[in-house]
């Protein structure tokens, strides 16, 4: 059987079962305590979690949370990757140069979070510059505007194509950001759960590299759901996994 990529263009359509593939991620991490996940305990039956069986009736139903990709990154920021990223292709962004379609308003960041791009000035005079999300500045401000209008929390996306990337830059990128954000959420009573965006994984890797990730990194190193902020689903510990896409159908000659 042909290998194939996951990506956010090929997800179902609807509300179809999410296949073998997903039922096996389930399987392996859906409703596991964060202690369980941690030890690789998974036999036997048990009580609900106790951070389950607090949260169930009000943790994500009827509220409003936004997916908080945090992706965008400066040369010069700190990072572990250290580079421009999501906004250009690596490079300074500059006309012709850029990969976002509109240009965000930065007056709300410090100078600090702030960084230098090869387009004019703006019409102010000042010059064009651009944030970064490793900033532990603008992800505050990012949750204190969640506080001020009334959204409830935060749908941390962990990319396949970063948590794949085990012992590299991006991957530790993506888990400082986390953190701060889980330390944000805190400070500003938001809410924040795990979603797993399969982008980057394929058939033969996407169970394993979840759950990997899950006890190894979201359990084990970062201890996100020991957070008082984390709100699993009343279902399971890790709240959405995106939809799994549906194989391409073979061509076939007339």
């Amino acid at each position: 059987m042909a290998e194939h990529s996951h990506n956010r263009r090929s997800f179902l359509r609807g509300t179809g079962a999410l296949g073998a593939a997903g039922a096996a991620a389930w399987a392996g991490i859906g409703g596991r305590t964060p202690a369980a996940a941690r030890t690789g305990s998974s036999s036997g039956a048990r009580p609900a979690p106790e951070r389950v069986r607090r949260y169930a009736a009000d943790a994500v139903k009827g509220k409003v949370y936004v997916g908080y990709q945090g992706w965008f990154a400066a040369t010069g920021d700190g990072s572990p990757i250290n580079t421009w990223t999501h906004w250009s292709k690596g490079s300074t962004p500059s006309p012709g140069n850029q990969t976002f379609e509109l240009y965000p308003d930065v007056s709300a960041y410090p100078a600090g979070s702030l960084f230098r791009t090869g387009y004019a000035p703006l019409g102010n005079g000042k010059p064009a510059t651009l944030f970064s999300s490793y900033s532990t500045a603008v992800i505050d401000q990012h949750f204190h505007w969640m506080q001020r209008y009334g959204m409830d929390g935060a749908a941390l996306q962990r990319f396949g194509s970063d948590i794949v990337a085990v012992g590299q830059p991006r991957l530790e990128q993506r888990n400082d950001i986390q953190s701060k954000a889980r330390d944000a959420a805190q400070k500003y009573g938001r809410g924040f759960y795990i979603e797993y965006d399969i982008s980057g994984l394929n058939d033969t890797n996407l169970v394993a590299t979840i759950q990997s990730d899950w006890t190894n990194t979201a359990n084990g190193t970062l201890r996100l759901p020991d957070s008082p902020a984390y709100r699993p689903s009343s279902r399971c510990s890790t709240s959405t996994t995106r939809p799994l896409p549906s194989h391409r159908p073979r061509r076939t000659g007339r």
